[in-house]
């Protein structure tokens, strides 16, 4: 399986490691559940690259709860950032090379393989896909940790949709309408005759 986040990706970040301290990079990974790995063939003087390299080796990152988990401690490090650090943006455009997404917070919703929930390309042409977006977002970040979550999640999902579908066809939105009611009025607006 492939891994959902590149090697080229995980060498920048390890490089950023530089600015860091161990004892935050340790800290970080461990929290997530992640050990170092002592067998590390990685040479380098910075011995925070080193120990940063050895807990990378430690991610399965084929295993979308391992990227899930390695997506957190690289939010954890990089929190205090300056956004418009060079070597910060680059990891960043790298990690959206990979497919990952960020909400407002700096929180990274990593890709899942297959079966993602990453936007569709026809999404780029709806004049403002935010809404479907961050649904998604927090549906991708529940899933594992909190089900519950996702389940309801999805059900904003369809209310945002529906509420997109009208302002794209030109509807009026009634923010008082309930689910029902919002997914008829964004049938008729498709002019779908088949009802939920």
């Amino acid at each position: 399986m492939k891994d959902l986040i590149s090697s080229g990706t995980r060498g920048q970040f390890r490089d950023l490691m530089t600015n860091s301290t161990l004892a935050a990079i340790r800290s970080a990974f461990q929290d997530e559940g992640f050990a170092p790995n002592p067998d590390t063939r990685y040479d380098d003087t910075s011995s925070r690259r080193t120990a940063t390299q050895e807990y990378l080796e430690s991610v399965a990152w084929s295993d979308p709860d391992h990227v899930a988990r390695a997506c957190r401690a690289f939010e954890r490090l990089l929190i205090d950032w300056d956004d418009d650090e060079p070597h910060l943006k680059s990891f960043y455009s790298a990690l959206r090379r990979d497919g990952c997404t960020f909400d407002p917070h700096g929180m990274i919703t990593p890709p899942v393989g297959n079966g993602s929930l990453r936007p569709l390309k026809s999404m780029a042409s709806l004049t403002d896909p935010s809404a479907i977006q961050e649904q998604l977002d927090r549906i991708q970040r529940a899933i594992i940790d909190d089900p519950a979550q996702a389940i309801g999640s999805a059900k904003e999902l369809i209310e945002s949709t529906a509420k997109v579908v009208l302002v794209e066809r030109g509807h009026p939105v009634n923010d008082k309408d309930d689910l029902p009611a919002l997914a008829r009025a964004a049938q008729d607006a498709l002019g779908c005759t088949r009802r939920l």
